[in-house]
């Protein structure tokens, strides 16, 4: 397949908010924080005070410089609908229903030196979009966290809250009002590149699930979750997935998404896929219960980002993938591909839904280095044609 038979296109519906300075994926979530039924983007941002060098310095010296607010937008409005006070070296966020509450979904927002805050977000009582934050409990959690996981990881009913950490460490909670009780860590061999939860058949409640973690070099692990021990590392089962490249020397960061959505009703027999990337360029397709590869395809492009979404309203989500320079690609499950190019390189990419007018819609998400944040609204497409994965490219190779 060469370049130019690759359909591009081009995006035109979006929404640009400036002095946003978000330093990585981590810090970015499309959830319902406020309970309302649609999502809102939720960042954590660091305060914007290098406007000159005796700024930096100035701030530097009152250790300002990598405080950070949290901030959540709503609609199509460029202005916060809530802006907290500074919580500190905000290091990852997540939002879910952490303490059982009925599926009312509150904010957690993690620092690098441990420290962490659960927030009810709310209707701000003097009305219109605005919303306030509460807190609701404080917590303390291993230092250097780089992803947070609020699911239900055991099958139990109840959600539990997984932290990785930039150590190579792998800690899950039981939350309380009060408190955080230890349940499992675990010690993995490389960096982490993300966390995710996959469920074999969603459509079964207490159906077997698992809670897999990326590794360097195109392999992933599962943790073995079972009896609570906090002090004693657990059992993960560790993947090595064959590569498209022979040559993994440099194990390239990996990137893991699961629950990829087949059709509308999840089944036993149409359980949903895992779809891994890499640094170097590789995509994978797994089957979710066997672990097998259904296919693979190498792009000429750095990965960096991968995300699941609908863009073709046939309840089957595609992958898309981020470049470093912008280019992205979006490919279903036949291995039929469509490419954007973002026209500035990336710092963070993510995707996921965004509510306009009481729906939510598919959007994508791309974070500029000079503190801008882009977000795609006009996303959706009517098909992506079939084009055979046949022969040398400059762009995408079998």
């Amino acid at each position: 397949l060469f370049q130019s038979s690759i359909r591009q296109v081009d995006f035109v519906e979006k929404l640009e908010l400036s002095g946003i300075s978000v330093r990585s994926q981590s810090l970015v979530c499309l959830a319902d924080v406020d309970n309302d039924g649609c999502c809102e983007l939720l960042l954590a941002s660091s305060k914007q005070l290098a406007t000159s060098s005796e700024a930096f310095s100035e701030a530097k010296l009152r250790d300002e410089t990598y405080l950070c607010r949290v901030l959540v937008y709503k609609g199509e409005s460029t202005t916060p609908a809530m802006e907290t006070e500074p919580v500190g070296s905000v290091s990852c966020l997540a939002v879910g229903d952490l303490l059982n509450d009925g599926g009312r979904n509150l904010l957690l927002v993690c620092c690098a030196e441990g420290d962490a805050h659960l927030i009810e977000v709310s209707r701000d009582p003097s009305g219109g979009e605005k919303l306030s934050p509460a807190l609701r409990a404080g917590y303390r959690l291993a230092p250097n966290g780089r992803h947070l996981l609020i699911a239900d990881i055991d099958a139990d009913g109840r959600n539990e809250l997984v932290v990785a950490t930039s150590d190579r460490l792998v800690f899950s909670y039981r939350a309380s009002q009060s408190e955080l009780t230890p349940l499992q860590r675990w010690e993995l061999v490389s960096q982490i590149g993300s966390l995710s939860l996959h469920e074999e058949n969603p459509a079964v409640p207490a159906g077997p699930r698992h809670v897999l973690v990326s590794q360097q070099g195109g392999a992933y692990v599962t943790l073995c979750v079972g009896e609570p021990c906090p002090l004693t590392a657990s059992k993960v089962i560790y993947h090595s997935v064959t590569p498209i490249t022979s040559d993994r020397r440099h194990f390239p960061t990996t990137e893991i998404v699961c629950g990829v959505r087949r059709s509308r009703v999840p089944s036993a027999s149409a359980p949903p896929y895992m779809a891994m990337c890499t640094l170097d360029g590789s995509l994978l397709l797994l089957d979710g219960v066997s672990d097998k590869q259904i296919w693979s395809l190498q792009v000429t492009h750095q990965l960096f980002g991968l995300a699941k979404l609908d863009l073709t309203n046939d309840a089957a989500e595609e992958v898309i993938l981020c470049s470093w320079d912008g280019m992205s690609y979006i490919v279903n499950h036949h291995k039929e591909v469509v490419k954007f190019q973002f026209p500035e390189p990336c710092l963070f990419f993510a995707a996921g839904c965004y509510g306009f007018n009481g729906r939510d819609l598919p959007v994508l998400l791309y974070g500029t280095f000079d503190c801008r944040l882009v977000m795609y609204t006009g996303i959706c497409l009517e098909a992506i044609p079939a084009y055979p994965l046949l022969g040398a490219s400059d762009d995408v190779d079998e």
